[in-house]
């Protein structure tokens, strides 16, 4: 029998990205995310966050399933940006990101309903933003687009307008590098895309 999937995110982009491949899963919203705190590295805290996700729900996997868990941050000259609190903070976010480069940085985890697997990796994306003028700022905010995104903005949607230009992996931006989390499932058996 093939082993089973379930995705350990509230991410509605999380989940659009693993449907539109064909990948067969079940959501499970995680509980105990941490908040970033500056002792750690930043990759090593979003793999972290990825473990503690996948195992605030492990207790309700059945036997044969893995758990897919993520979680995304951006980092600008050392500072950690996660998803803005108010519409102040969205705007300092995107003023602090304007007409620069900066990481996204995705770590994700998948694990066995046992816990006898275990791997958790983290992808690095660098994106430059155009120069943002004041009132870009304050429309872009006013989609509310910016509110439940970590640096307060969106690579596929409106905030698409501010992106000059990327090094890495897109999807990655989004919130899950697929091509590497794919490479990791086909391994494991988990999935096989162009299983008929």
């Amino acid at each position: 029998m093939k082993n089973k999937l379930i995705l350990a995110s509230a991410s509605p982009r999380r989940k659009h990205l693993l449907e539109n491949i064909g990948v067969k899963f079940r959501v499970i919203e995680p509980t105990g995310e941490q908040e970033y705190r500056g002792d750690v590295k930043p990759d090593i805290f979003v793999k972290r966050n990825a473990k503690i996700k996948a195992n605030s729900v492990i207790s309700q996997a059945n036997e044969n399933e893995f758990i897919l868990s993520a979680d995304t941050i951006v980092v600008i000259n050392d500072s950690v940006l996660g998803k803005p609190v108010d519409q102040y903070d969205a705007q300092k976010m995107l003023k602090l990101l304007s007409g620069q480069i900066h990481k996204v940085i995705t770590g994700y985890a998948i694990t066995s309903q046992d816990q006898k697997v275990f791997y958790s990796d983290a992808i690095t994306t660098l994106v430059k933003f155009k120069k943002l003028n004041q009132s870009e700022i304050e429309g872009y905010i006013s989609t509310g687009e910016p509110f439940d995104k970590a640096g307060a903005y969106a690579i596929q949607g409106i905030g698409s307008f501010m992106i000059h230009s990327i090094s890495g992996s897109y999807t990655n931006v989004v919130g899950l590098p697929v091509a590497r989390v794919v490479n990791n499932l086909q391994k494991l058996n988990v999935i096989n895309l162009f299983d008929k």
